[in-house]
C-alpha cells in the first residue's frame, strides 16, 4: 500500500498532514517536527514509528525508505491541489 505524506494550509497555525489517505490536523509546529524526525529517519535508512500529534490526538506513523512518502511545504501542497 502506497503511503504519501504532505500538507496543506487550514489556518495560519494548522496544517492537515495526508498519510496513507488520512488526514490529521496539527499545528504547524507538531507537522514541522513530524517531518524532521521522518526526514531524519530516511536519510539514516532506518523505520521506525514517528509520532505525530495532532488535534484528535496521537499517531504512530510508520517512516521507513520503503515506504513512499512525500514532503511539501504548505504552500507547494496548495498549489499542486489547486
Amino acid at each position: 500500500m502506497m503511503q504519501t505524506v504532505v500538507s496543506r494550509t487550514l489556518r495560519p497555525d494548522l496544517v492537515v498532514v495526508v498519510y496513507g489517505g488520512r488526514e490529521f490536523v496539527a499545528s504547524r509546529a507538531m507537522a514541522d517536527a513530524f517531518f524532521a524526525r521522518a526526514r531524519r529517519v530516511v536519510e539514516a535508512g532506518a523505520s521506525e514509528l514517528v509520532p505525530l500529534l495532532h488535534r484528535d490526538g496521537v499517531e504512530l506513523l510508520l517512516v521507513s525508505r520503503e515506504i513512499p512518502f512525500s514532503l511539501a511545504t504548505p504552500n507547494a501542497a496548495l498549489k499542486r491541489s489547486a
